[in-house]
Formats: C-alpha cells, structure tokens, sequence
C-alpha cells in the first residue's frame, strides 16, 4: 500500500464508498479513510467535491469517524479475495487536503490522528 492509493470495497455487507490510504507504512500499517455523500455525514472537516477525484460526482465528506490505522497486509488480503478494488490514485493536494481535516476533526480517533501526525510525508506545492 502507498500513500494516495484508493479502493472500494466490494463486500455487499458493506456500502460502496471511496477509502483513501493518508499515510506511509509504518510498522506494516497504515491510515484509511473513507468518502461518504455529504448528506450522510456530519463531520464538515473536509468536503470533496466533482473534480478533486475521478471516483467523486456530488459533494462528499470524509467520515473521520469511522478512519482506521489498519495492517496493509490486510488490505492486500481483501485485494486478493476480491473483497477490494483499485481506484485511480489520489492527488498529493487531495490527500494533503484529508490529513489537514484528519487533524481539524473532532471525529477522529486518537490513533488516527497520532499516525497522521507521526508520518513523515509532506506536501509540496
């Protein structure tokens, strides 16, 4: 897994929504976020909007909430099973865009954030 990469998740027991790697692997893990519609989302931290990803064709939040430090091993995993597909990779200013709402958001979860934080990677315009 490397920063920027996308995937959706195909379980049916799950819903259709854009996840988006916002670290380097670290010790095997990494942080994954999740796009949801603006309607069904509270956290206003960070809105995207029809332009900003290929995947993206309304207004949409990131769900803070519901971000993860995650094994990447896990993620290949579920690529492997069919669980997971490839989207087109993020920008650097898309993802740069998601680690500044990481950090404003109340949403998210302190591990979330500890790893945002610790991750070396920078944005340069």
């Amino acid at each position: 897994m490397n920063l920027g990469d996308t995937f959706v998740n195909r379980d049916p027991n799950h819903p259709l929504h854009l996840w988006f790697v916002c670290t380097l692997p670290n010790e095997g893990r990494v942080v994954i976020v999740n796009l949801t519609s603006a309607d069904a989302c509270v956290d206003r931290s960070c809105l995207i909007t029809p332009g900003e990803h290929p995947f993206v064709t309304h207004d949409s939040l990131i769900q803070y909430q519901r971000g993860s430090v995650a094994k990447a091993e896990d993620i290949e995993l579920a690529f492997a099973r069919g669980l997971f597909f490839s989207r087109q990779p993020a920008s650097d200013a898309l993802i740069a865009k998601i680690r500044a709402g990481a950090l404003r958001s109340e949403f998210t979860q302190g591990a979330v954030r500890k790893a945002i934080e610790s991750c070396p990677w920078t944005f340069n315009t």
